[in-house]
């Protein structure tokens, strides 16, 4: 990457993944760290610079999708002494979203309230 500022920035950015805390870091000013942030995350030199940074790490620790979802039933479904029950909703919510369980809901959610509406309106007539 040509701007040393910008490099700084990816790498600053994948320890947390908080665009404004990576550009102050990077050494952008505090005061627009905000929008800079917003602005370097927009540009397709650095979406793909961190793309390609991410895939490196990802071979180097080899991380795998198995592995967390293995990591998360662990959490999810270990004996209750054994782990937090906010760690384990949480686990057991993320697990949910990766099968797509709450996409269903969510969805059925719409409809009710699309009737409900549609049944106002019809009232009112």
């Amino acid at each position: 990457m040509k701007n040393d500022r910008k490099e700084k920035f990816c790498l600053e950015y994948l320890k947390d993944l908080n665009a404004t805390k990576a550009a102050i870091r990077a050494g952008y000013s505090e005061k627009t760290a905000k929008t800079t942030a917003s602005r370097l995350l927009t540009n397709d030199d650095i979406k793909k610079r961190i793309e390609g940074l991410k895939e490196k790490r990802i071979k180097r620790t080899e991380i795998t999708i198995d592995a967390i979802i293995e990591g998360f039933n662990k959490i999810a479904f270990a004996n209750k002494g054994c782990e937090k029950t906010s760690d384990r909703l949480k686990a057991l919510e993320m697990l949910g979203k990766y099968i797509g369980m709450f996409k269903e809901a969510e969805s059925n959610r719409n409809i009710i309230v699309n009737h409900i509406t549609n049944l106002k309106e019809e009232i009112k007539i």
